[in-house]
């Protein structure tokens, strides 16, 4: 669910958004993800801090679950159409492409002409 969607309709099942924090993966270790939390639901709130199990998440996402991996923590209800109501929890990871080096070096070069432009060189 994305920060700006409080409600989804899905086939007469309504996911509604309680709470949503940007994570950012500090430290992997063996059974558990640390994490800082960043609430997107009000911006105002401070940054904290969370360990979160490796089993909470697709086994095909442990290998992305590594240093400065971001992942997003939904908590909600799931109001199913026969009127039963459920708490829900999803994690999702933000799956960014591989550059490769020429991309690399073409950000780089933007930076630099950027920074000259700022610093006035």
């Amino acid at each position: 669910m994305s920060k700006d969607v409080g409600i989804v309709t899905l086939d007469g099942d309504r996911k509604v958004l309680l709470q949503q924090w940007e994570c950012v993966v500090l430290e992997r270790q063996h059974d558990v993800v640390c994490c800082e939390l960043y609430d997107l639901t009000d911006e105002s709130n401070p940054v904290e801090y969370a360990e979160v199990l490796l089993s909470e998440f697709n086994t095909w996402d442990l290998p992305l679950l590594v240093e400065g991996a971001v992942f997003y923590w939904s908590l909600g209800h799931l109001r199913r159409q026969t009127g039963q109501v459920k708490r829900f929890t999803e994690f999702r990871l933000r799956r960014m492409p591989k550059l490769g080096q020429a991309k690399r070096n073409e950000i780089t070069r933007k930076v630099k002409n950027l920074s000259g432009l700022l610093l006035g060189k």
